[in-house]
Parts: C-alpha cells; sequence; structure tokens
C-alpha cells in the first residue's frame, strides 16, 4: 500500500505511452502543438510499496496485543493524494478504468479481508466510480510472511479524475489455529509487490 501521492505510477506509465507512441520523426522544435494525445490501453510496472508497519494502519489496535479466537474488528486505510498529479499542470487525463495488480505481502499474524472505495480530495466516497477488490490475506509473521494476488479495478467513464485515492477497508481476523496466540511484533508490516498498472482512456501532456 502506498500513502500519499503516487509520483512513480503515473510517471511510469507516461513513460511508457510516450515511448510507445512517439514518433522518431517527430521534432518539437517544429511542431506548432505542444500537446501530445496519449489514447487507448497503457500499461507499466510500477515497482514495489514501502513496508507499512502493523501500528500504523490498524489503528484499532494498541500494542502489545494478542488475537485470540474470537477476535473480528474493522478497520480503514487511505491511500490518497492522486487528484493533484492527475489534475496536473501540465497533464490532463479523462480516465476509464484503471487496474492494478500486486503480491500483497503480510508479516502480521492476523487474517485480512479488503474490499475498497474511492474518495476525493476531502475524504468523502464516490460512488458513481465503481472500485472492485474483494480479497482475503492469509495471516503470516516477520520470519514468515504470505503472499497472496490482489487486483484492484476501479471504473467510472471518465469520473476517474475526481478522485484523490482509495479507502481500503479493512476486515481483521484470528489468524487461524496454527498462529493462535502470536502476539504482534511493531516491527510487522504489510506492503505491495511486483505492482503493474494498466490504464485506459486519455492523457494530454503539455511540453
Amino acid at each position: 500500500m502506498y500513502k500519499g501521492k503516487p509520483p512513480v505510477l503515473v510517471i511510469a506509465i507516461l513513460a511508457a505511452a510516450i515511448s510507445s507512441c512517439m514518433n522518431s520523426d517527430y521534432d518539437l522544435t517544429k511542431d506548432i502543438d505542444s500537446t501530445i494525445r496519449i489514447d487507448g490501453d497503457i500499461s507499466a510496472p510500477i515497482g514495489s510499496t514501502e513496508m507499512i508497519l502493523v501500528e500504523d494502519f490498524l489503528h484499532l489496535i494498541n500494542l502489545p496485543f494478542t488475537p485470540e479466537e474470537d477476535y473480528h474488528d474493522t478497520d480503514s486505510y487511505e491511500i490518497n493524494g492522486w487528484n493533484e498529479t492527475i489534475n496536473g499542470e501540465n497533464v490532463t487525463f479523462d480516465i476509464d478504468r484503471l487496474t492494478l495488480k500486486a503480491d500483497f505481502e503480510n508479516q502480521v499474524p492476523m487474517r485480512f479481508f479488503l474490499s475498497a472505495e474511492a474518495i476525493d480530495t476531502e475524504g468523502n466516497a464516490i460512488p458513481e466510480i465503481t472500485t472492485e477488490l474483494d480479497v482475503e490475506i492469509l495471516a503470516g509473521t516477520l520470519g514468515s510472511p504470505t503472499t497472496s494476488p490482489i487486483t484492484i479495478i476501479v471504473s467510472g467513464n471518465g469520473d476517474i479524475s475526481r478522485m484523490d485515492g482509495l479507502r481500503l477497508l479493512i476486515d481483521c481476523y484470528a489468524p487461524g489455529k496454527d498462529l493462535l496466540g502470536t502476539p504482534l511484533d511493531p516491527a510487522q508490516g504489510v506492503r505491495m509487490l511486483n505492482i503493474k498498472a494498466r490504464l485506459q482512456g486519455k492523457a494530454d501532456i503539455e511540453l
């Protein structure tokens, strides 16, 4: 997960798009129109996020904590700061669909069920934008983390430009019989690996 502005994601997508659609004979010094229009389906590898420590995304838990058999709680985590980049000074996006795929690494001895909703710059949910994410993340430990594939699909017929990010809705459960009684360690956390983004829509880039 990433909290804050995602310039790496946007730069990677733009770099892939420009390199694939740019004509080698294109001369910016002679061309009157300084706008490049990217239209269609753009894909790019993004990389990985930094580790998000357990105390930073499970706000309802006070460490030290040991989940027991009947433990269940809900929490949320916001990935925000996108709007300034999407509607930047030199780039204008008209996005119909955004797909993010990644491997979700979990070092925390708890199970998570993840869903998500799109949010605006005020943190309000945007019901016109559909977010598809429904996945179980298996419990892990610091020395033996689990890895679960996840796919986040955001669609909104151009309304995605209103987004400032996503609110992850987290259902937290006891880890399962094999890890019951395992205490949470402040050094444990989660992260997303091998992130790949696919953008469907249009982007105008002022050079």
